[in-house]
């Protein structure tokens, strides 16, 4: 999303996309910043924050409903797609559906990581 689009939503709409895009504390952030931010992340340039505490980001990910369950430190947030979506124009969408399929490739990645050094270790045994 080009920093044009971002400036024209309102901040709460600008948070619930960040958490969506993996700013790290959203609400704490001035508009600014944090579209600063969302879009160094959309640009590859910053990593998005994993959440480390909380709900799992895959916990409640489908792909057909596409319903993002995200949570952060401080609080936590049950995003449903189809009122965010509602925000935003069907390029911004499809810009959306692509940073959830990220998520869920860097969740399968782990998973992965995780079997290869379970299956490593028992070889060793």
């Amino acid at each position: 999303m080009d920093k044009a689009t971002l400036e024209k939503k309102r901040l709460m709409d600008l948070r619930v996309y960040g958490r969506a895009v993996g700013v790290k504390s959203p609400s704490s952030l001035r508009k600014e910043d944090l579209i600063d931010k969302i879009i160094a992340i959309e640009s590859g340039k910053l990593q998005p924050t994993k959440i480390t505490r909380g709900r799992k980001l895959g916990e409640k990910l489908d792909l057909g409903d596409i319903n993002i369950a995200l949570s952060s430190p401080e609080e936590k947030y049950e995003i449903n797609s189809q009122e965010l979506y509602k925000l935003f124009s069907p390029l911004e969408k499809i810009k959306l559906y692509k940073i959830n399929l990220i998520k869920l490739n860097q969740i399968l990645e782990s998973a992965a990581d995780f079997l290869k050094k379970v299956t490593d270790s028992l070889k060793d045994c």
